[in-house]
């Protein structure tokens, strides 16, 4: 997916965000790290409660997530393969005149430290009004809530929120970014490969005609090993051992971190007016079903990024092909 978007004209930077209970399950088919699209998604509405404040003439679009800490809900129980989401108890319920236990809401949790880095597109006149923004945007997001998780209060360590103006020089650009994504460290930026999941159904179509994207995003999702030959100047810890072993199980790399991700949706009905389907959560806009469209993602390290635009994640609605994407324009750049 090779799409352009406008360089922010800045970027407001929120640090070491700590949020609780996030929800874990992104997709019908994935879990984990929340889903791209619910940072999107508490971003646009951030933005519509800016635009009711008529100090601030400035529009919030993009999104780049940088996760420094992860913590799934989950167990394993002693000698199990199999990992379950923990569940929360709920408060007991009164039946009869008697407390009973409340039934059981099954969901994926997890809490998170992330950051934040949100373009910003519009002029404010003065520092004045910069500090304004800052101020009003940390008191806003006390009150939302984020992937369905609570934000927890800040702390003294790092500053919550800031706001940065972005060069129109390219040059100066790149280095006003070095110097920010030093800020960023240690985490990992979530990025879009969706050039490496073609890349790689089209090698795989080589040896096998009939593979579909599908097979190629579980290629690329799963842990496969492979029994191979030991090498002659591998370290043995005795004779015996180099006589009797001559094979081992390795697990093949993959050349990043690469994870399944849901990018968006499609349709899979006609889009249908305002109030023509019933208990919608919204009737007076339009609504269709989709379902989910997938590709793959990869964190990398901040400091492989040398361009601004290379985390930020854009909303991209595509009429013709009833698409309603996530882009992202990730350019594989290694900084030696």
């Amino acid at each position: 997916m090779s799409h352009k978007f406008k360089t922010p004209d800045a970027i407001l930077s929120l640090h070491h965000l700590r949020i609780i209970n996030c929800n874990s399950i992104s997709s019908p088919l994935t879990w984990g790290f929340p889903a791209i699209s619910a940072f999107a998604g508490f971003t646009e509405a951030l933005n519509r409660k800016i635009q009711k404040v008529a100090d601030f003439d400035v529009e919030l679009k993009g999104v780049g997530v940088i996760c420094h800490e992860f913590d799934p809900q989950v167990n394993k129980a002693d000698g199990q393969f199999e990992w379950t989401f923990k569940q929360t108890r709920n408060p007991l319920e009164k039946k009869g005149g008697n407390a009973v236990s409340a039934s059981l809401q099954e969901e994926g949790r997890c809490h998170i430290d992330i950051t934040l880095v949100i373009g910003v597109y519009g002029d404010l006149e003065d520092d004045k009004d910069e500090d304004n923004l800052e101020t009003f945007v940390l008191e806003t997001m006390q009150t939302m809530r984020i992937a369905g998780g609570s934000v927890l209060p800040a702390t003294k360590r790092y500053p919550r929120c800031k706001f940065m103006t972005v060069p129109p020089n390219k040059a100066e650009r790149e280095k006003l970014f070095r110097r920010f994504r030093r800020s960023l460290m240690p985490g990992f930026a979530l990025v879009d490969r969706s050039d490496y999941l073609e890349a790689h159904v089209e090698q795989m179509q080589k040896n096998t005609p009939n593979v579909t994207a599908i097979d190629g995003l579980l290629d690329l999702s799963r842990l496969t090993s492979k029994c191979a030959e030991l090498s002659e100047d591998k370290d043995y810890r005795n004779q015996e051992e180099k006589e009797d072993k001559k094979y081992e199980w390795e697990v093949q790399r993959k050349p990043g971190w690469f994870v399944p991700i849901p990018i968006g949706y499609v349709g899979i009905s006609e889009l249908y007016g305002p109030g023509e389907i019933a208990r919608c959560r919204d009737m007076h806009v339009p609504a269709q079903f989709v379902e989910s469209v997938y590709s793959i993602g990869e964190w990398v390290s901040p400091h492989r990024i040398s361009e601004l635009n290379n985390i930020l994640w854009f909303h991209d609605y595509r009429e013709d092909d009833d698409l309603y994407l996530l882009v992202n324009n990730y350019q594989e750049n290694i900084n030696n």
